[in-house]
C-alpha cells in the first residue's frame, strides 16, 4: 500500500484524475438536480446577462456595493462561467474539476516554498467537514480564490514574467471575496522569503485590495454592516473544528518558513 502511494505521489495529476473519476462517477449516479436559492438566482443572472450584459452587470454591481455593502465586481462573471450551460449534472462536474484544479494548484505554488505530500494534502482535504460545500455549492467563489494564489505562487521565483502581473492576481484575491484577506500572511511570508520583485509587487497588490475592501466595508452606510462581519469571523474561530485546522495550518507554515 505505501508502495502504491508513493507511485501516485510521484505522479500527483494521477491521484487527482482518480478523485475526478470517482465523484464524477458519483454525481452521474445521483444526478444532482438544481435545488438551491442561490442556483435559481444564478440563472436568472444569466437570462438578464444575456438580454443586455453591461446594464444588467453595472447596475448589479452598482446596487450590491451601495445597498447592500458587499463588493464583489467578478461574481456575475464566475456565475456566467459556470451557469451558462445551465444543465445541473454540467454545471456540478464543471465546479468538481475547477475545485480539484485550484487545490492542485495551490500545492504546486506552495512546493515552490515548502515540501508538501499531495496525497496526503488531498485526503485531509476531501476529509475536512466543509469540503463538501465546495463540491455541492458551485456558486462558492473561495476556490478561484485559492486558484490564483496557486497561480502565482507557481511562478512568482521567475524572473522573466512582467511583476505587474503579480500585482493584479494578487489585487483580484480579496475582491473576489473577502475572506480573500487572509492570503495577506502567506504573501507576507513569502516576500520575507526570496524579497524579489515579483513578491513585492503582489503584497503591494494584495494590500490594495483590501484597501478597497476595507473602504467599503467601513465607509459605505449599507445593509451589511461591519459588526456582522466581526460576528460570523468569531463564529468561525469558535467553530472547534475551523480553529484545530487552522492551528495546524498556521504551525505547519510557522514550522517551514
Amino acid at each position: 500500500m505505501d508502495t502504491y502511494l508513493s507511485k501516485l505521489t510521484k505522479n500527483n495529476k494521477n491521484l487527482y484524475f482518480i478523485f475526478l473519476l470517482i465523484y464524477t462517477t458519483i454525481f452521474i449516479y445521483f444526478d444532482p438536480p438544481f435545488g438551491l436559492m442561490d442556483d435559481f438566482k444564478n440563472l436568472e443572472h444569466i437570462y438578464n446577462l444575456n438580454q443586455n450584459f453591461f446594464q444588467y452587470y453595472i447596475e448589479y454591481n452598482n446596487e450590491r456595493t451601495f445597498e447592500k455593502g458587499l463588493f464583489q465586481p467578478f461574481y456575475l462573471l464566475q456565475m456566467y462561467f459556470q451557469y451558462v450551460i445551465s444543465i445541473p449534472l454540467f454545471v456540478y462536474i464543471q465546479n468538481l474539476i475547477i475545485v480539484l484544479l485550484s487545490h492542485y494548484l495551490f500545492l504546486k505554488g506552495l512546493n515552490n516554498f515548502i515540501s508538501v505530500n499531495y496525497s496526503l494534502a488531498l485526503l485531509i482535504f476531501l476529509s475536512y467537514p466543509f469540503t463538501n460545500d465546495l463540491l455541492v455549492h458551485p456558486s462558492l467563489q473561495e476556490k478561484y480564490s485559492f486558484l490564483l494564489v496557486g497561480f502565482s505562487l507557481t511562478h512568482i521565483k521567475k524572473s522573466n514574467l512582467n511583476s505587474f502581473i503579480f500585482f493584479l492576481i494578487a489585487l483580484v484575491v480579496p475582491l473576489i471575496k473577502l475572506q480573500g484577506t487572509i492570503f495577506l500572511f502567506l504573501y507576507v511570508a513569502i516576500h520575507l522569503k526570496i524579497k524579489n520583485k515579483n513578491s513585492l509587487f503582489a503584497l503591494l497588490g494584495i494590500s490594495t485590495g483590501i484597501l478597497i475592501q476595507g473602504y467599503v466595508t467601513f465607509f459605505i452606510d449599507a445593509e451589511y454592516k461591519i459588526r456582522s462581519n466581526l460576528d460570523n469571523i468569531i463564529s468561525n474561530l469558535s467553530n472547534p473544528i475551523n480553529l484545530l485546522f487552522l492551528l495546524a495550518g498556521v504551525s505547519y507554515l510557522l514550522l517551514n518558513f
